[in-house]
């Protein structure tokens, strides 16, 4: 989910610079006719900052609409495309299987996203706009929208919509042309057709909202739209006569349950209510002002001001007092709530809870960093008025982030039920869709571009002619759907290429056969293979041409015979080690047996007549080690000896005597002193010390398991034995998978008949993972 990190990051610091920039003021002439109706600065200070507040939400909004596509592809696209999609769509296979993948792939999007984020604001209830505030507003709003319609200024004139639409008033009466297709925007995203509401919007408005953003329906009725233009305009000044109207409703909204409770009972088709719910979500109070620290200190002025209080009535004159009279209605319910706490708590008892509050404060800033550098700590503990209601600019960039998750969680959410009622509606095959689709197309326009093949090269074109277009959040889903049949193509291309490769057409020979029985008894890729399918592949990087095919290789494993299996070795390896644990009696013996299980020589070891292993051990467990082995039982090695391939000495002599004289043939056609030359002699070196030392390497063949992880060991044992070579793991791999080949003849048979494309790939969202 990295992707996800980094967009996300860059969605929530776009947000954040909207709020902190001179874009996110109120223009001048509209600052000019605020002031002229809020004469009191502290209430012009505030129209400033909910125009701010309310701004940011609901640009951040529209952010959204445009941007979500293009963020939940890249977190899509990551899961789904991590591996070049590692499967097939049958024809005669169901789109049931395929639509249960995108949709367990948008739960697992939302869990890792919400995982990371984490809630948003929760508990805290709405933000209450004092009513002389809301009013005025209002009514600059309607005299704001007029200056602004006639000197068709769009952006302008946006912003004065955008604020009272993020008031929750248009949203409840008819509102003015911009914030309604804002509100059918809303409607929009969620799936909902909205039918006869965008008839009465003009072409001009839609267009002027769109910038950025086109709507996958198009616009097909533009003319009945401009007809209905001047209706709207008229709408616009009726604005101050409901007014008074809107104050009311706004009181009746506040005392609805909080947003987060109505969550589950979203659904296409619900009322409008549901939908205002949701748009409030921006106008919570910020989590900052009820974050860790801000609730030490808001314990603080609580504690403070009670033990100040002498009086049976030092409540009533808490909540009579200003400060507290001019706060938000969500921040008064936090200290209403500390209040309650402490109110009926003896001196003594405040005095002990306000020493322990300090101390919290102490803790909390000597471990969090960021408040001792952010803060200023010669002034703590702020004033109360401060730590309940801060500046703009001290609400924390997490805020954002919440908010943007949140819109995140219902996009999937609808996304996830978009596909859910969508699953049984879809045909049996492939083939069943192309049809299907092409005779819809063909039914709702004889003279339709599309086609076939088209439909073939675009399936999700297939399946959004099939479904209907409904709402903008399912594109994405289908988009990326036909994305993973294009990937999945080409994967199978690669596949069946590297399939003729290892094992090439009879009389044919592409040099790269001796890789069939390194594939086939490790999953070990050798460097020149990785390189010369990067090269033709046209990939930048040769671990993803190794990964690609090791995930062929453990795919096969389940269909190859037992002595082929490498996924099973882990199982007996964990029983052996587990017998194993109870001897040793410190933690240096255990680091011994973790050391040995790593690197697949735990058997070896369980082996009292097995070779000594002490000599490869870190010099501090080198100690320890005989009195671990003494311990081991006799008969134990005797249960786990069937599951060795035992390779015989002779023919890893052969397979060590034909590689060699092969590495001197080319030695010879080569030129001294190159580059290719000193690495073929430095190998055949490697390979000369192995011969020498074949008697010392033939006490460890009876121990050989299949896999890479015991070559590696081997290897570097050989290499401590003999000396002057750091690595001997490539000379061990061209010597001993062959004569494995050489001793169980069928293995690379069964290897090639696996490494098909049934056995090999997985179809998209096929995975049981």
């Amino acid at each position: 989910m990295i992707p996800s990190d980094l967009f996300a990051e860059r969605f929530a610091n776009a947000g954040l610079s909207l709020l902190r920039s001179e874009s996110a003021l109120p223009p001048e002439e509209l600052m000019n006719a605020a002031a002229e109706f809020l004469s009191d600065k502290e209430k012009f200070a505030d129209f400033i900052y909910l125009w701010k507040l309310a701004i940011v939400y609901t640009r951040f909004i529209n952010v959204i609409l445009t941007d979500l596509r293009i963020l939940c592809g890249v977190l899509y696209s990551h899961i789904t495309e991590s591996k070049e999609i590692k499967g097939r769509f049958e024809n005669e296979e169901s789109f049931w299987n395929m639509y249960s993948g995108v949709l367990q792939n948008y739960e697992m999007l939302n869990d890792a996203v919400n995982e990371y984020f984490g809630p948003l604001r929760e508990g805290v209830s709405e933000m209450e706009i004092p009513r002389e505030i809301a009013g005025v507003i209002t009514r600059l709003y309607s005299r704001y929208s007029r200056v602004s319609l006639r000197n068709s200024s769009f952006e302008d004139y946006t912003d004065a919509c955008l604020l009272t639409s993020a008031l929750r008033y248009l949203l409840e009466r008819c509102p003015p042309p911009f914030s309604r297709i804002e509100y059918e925007l809303t409607l929009n995203v969620y799936g909902l057709d909205t039918g006869s509401f965008r008839e009465t919007l003009s072409s001009e408005e839609i267009n002027s909202f769109y910038v950025g953003y086109k709507p996958f329906d198009g616009d097909e009725k533009t003319e009945q739209m401009d007809e209905k233009s001047e209706q709207m305009d008229e709408k616009s000044e009726q604005m101050d006569e409901k007014s008074e109207q809107m104050d009311e409703k706004s009181e009746q909204m506040d005392e609805k349950t909080d947003i987060f409770g109505e969550y589950d009972s979203f659904a296409v088709g619900k009322s409008k209510n549901k939908f205002q719910a949701a748009y409030k979500t921006g106008l919570k109070p910020p989590d900052s002002l009820s974050g860790p620290f801000n609730t030490l200190i808001r314990k603080r002025e609580v504690i403070k001001f009670l033990i100040k209080g002498k009086n049976k009535n030092q409540r009533k004159t808490f909540w009579d007092s200003d400060k507290f009279k001019n706060l938000p209605d969500g921040i008064r319910l936090l200290y209403k709530n500390e209040l309650n706490k402490y109110g009926s708590a003896s001196e003594r008892e405040l005095k002990l809870a306000l020493k322990y509050n300090n101390g919290e404060i102490a803790r909390f800033l000597k471990k969090e960093e960021k408040y001792r550098r952010e803060m200023n700590t010669e002034n703590l503990p702020p004033k109360f008025i401060d730590v309940a209601a801060p500046s703009v600019s001290e609400i924390s960039l997490s805020d954002y982030k919440y908010l943007t998750i949140k819109a995140l969680k219902q996009y999937c959410y609808f996304t996830k039920q978009y596909i859910n009622e969508r699953l049984n509606q879809m045909p049996g095959s492939f083939d069943d869709l192309i049809s299907q689709a092409y005779t819809n197309a063909k039914q709702r326009d004889p003279n339709t571009k599309y086609t076939h093949s088209k439909f073939q090269k675009r399936p999700e074109n297939a399946m959004t002619e099939l479904l209907g277009n409904k709402g903008n959040y399912c594109h994405p889903a289908i988009y990326h759907l036909g994305n993973a049949y294009k990937a999945f193509g080409r994967t199978i291309e690669k596949l069946e290429d590297f399939r003729s490769l290892i094992f090439p057409a009879p009389n044919s020979s592409t040099g790269f056969e001796d890789i069939a029985p390194i594939l086939c008894f490790t999953y070990s890729v050798p460097r020149h293979l990785m390189n010369y399918l990067r090269a033709k592949w046209d990939i930048s990087d040769a671990n993803w041409v190794r990964n690609l095919i090791v995930g062929f290789r453990r795919k096969l494993d389940g269909v190859l015979p037992p002595y082929l299996q490498i996924e099973s070795q882990t199982a007996w390896m964990d029983e052996l080690y587990n017998e194993l644990l109870p001897k040793a009696s410190n933690d240096e013996e255990i680091k011994i047996l973790n050391y040995y299980y790593r690197r697949r020589l735990l058997h070896i070891f369980s082996d009292r007549n097995g070779p000594d292993l002490s000599g490869i051990l870190p010099k501090p467990l080198i100690p320890h080690y005989k009195k671990l082995s003494d311990n081991i039982p006799r008969d134990l090695f005797e249960r786990y000896e069937k599951f060795l391939l035992n390779p015989e000495p002779e023919r890893v002599k052969s397979a060590l005597v034909s590689k060699i004289t092969e590495i001197e043939g080319k030695l010879e056609n080569m030129t001294e002193g190159s580059r290719s030359y000193s690495n073929t002699k430095t190998f055949l070196n490697k390979l000369n010390a192995i011969n020498n030392s074949f008697d010392y390497l033939s006490e460890f063949l009876p121990y050989t398991l299949i896999g890479s992880r015991y070559e590696k060991s081997l290897a570097k044992i050989l290499s401590e034995h003999i000396g002057g070579f750091s690595r001997l793991f490539t000379a061990i791999r061209s010597i001993l998978p062959h004569a494995l080949a050489e001793q169980y003849p069928d293995a690379t048979a069964h290897l090639e008949s696996a490494l098909s494309i049934d056995t090999a790939l997985t179809p998209p969202f096929r995975s049981k993972k």
